[in-house]
């Protein structure tokens, strides 16, 4: 039991800590460019989004402010005390549009349970796909909610992992895969402005090289 009173603080004081770097500055650099990516994908006239791994709820709430033709918006995260956050700070937002169903929910990237099959016009996932312990089953779930000609918004940090081992994941991920007879579109966005605070994100895919490993593994672009 003593040993149990010893242990337990600092894991609350190392999950406080990450709600609060990603309240005060991971949102700050990551919202930024996935608004930009999504916008691409045509979020602004899709009806079903999904926001995988939402953490704090920065991104699904920004969806919730701007997007007045969405009808639904599935917002989930493994964490149950950043859910908590982002509904916490969902009740005390304005400006919401009430027209969106949506909810702030427990949830595996591996397993969107409460997510019908071809469902889902744009899937996004924003630097979360590196912290899936089975990226495949995740992509896999994502082309399985996605209507067909649904997009998936993938963001990714360059420091989080390295641009090879980026592609090599990718290519994993397809080959395991195969072809589907659902096309994710392959947006990339090179973010050389940084975010609203000044911060910096480099992103260094090319394009053409993102497409060439979607092509060579059964998936073509819709646009």
């Amino acid at each position: 039991e003593n040993q149990q009173k010893q242990t337990n603080p600092p894991i609350r004081d190392h999950e406080k800590s990450t709600n609060d770097y990603y309240l005060t500055h991971f949102e700050k650099i990551s919202i930024h460019p996935m608004v930009k990516l999504s916008s691409l994908a045509n979020i602004e006239n899709a009806e079903t989004a999904i926001d995988i791994g939402c953490g704090t709820g920065g991104l699904s709430l920004h969806y919730l402010r701007n997007l007045p033709k969405l009808k639904q918006l599935y917002s989930n995260d493994v964490s149950e005390s950043m859910i908590k956050i982002a509904q916490q700070r969902k009740e005390q937002s304005t400006n919401l549009y009430s027209s969106i169903k949506h909810e702030f929910k427990v949830g595996d990237a591996q397993n969107l349970k409460d997510v019908p099959n071809d469902s889902v016009d744009i899937a996004c996932m924003n630097f979360v796909l590196h912290h899936v312990p089975d990226p495949v089953k995740a992509v896999k779930e994502v082309l399985r909610i996605l209507k067909p000609g649904g997009s998936f918004a993938l963001g990714e940090l360059h420091h989080d992992i390295t641009r090879q081992s980026f592609f090599a994941l990718l290519s994993r991920i397809f080959k395991e895969i195969g072809i589907s007879d659902k096309y994710v579109e392959p947006v990339v966005y090179n973010n050389r402005e940084g975010g609203p605070d000044g911060s910096k994100i480099y992103v260094e895919f090319k394009e053409n090289v993102f497409r060439d490993l979607l092509a060579n593994n059964g998936l073509v672009p819709v646009r």
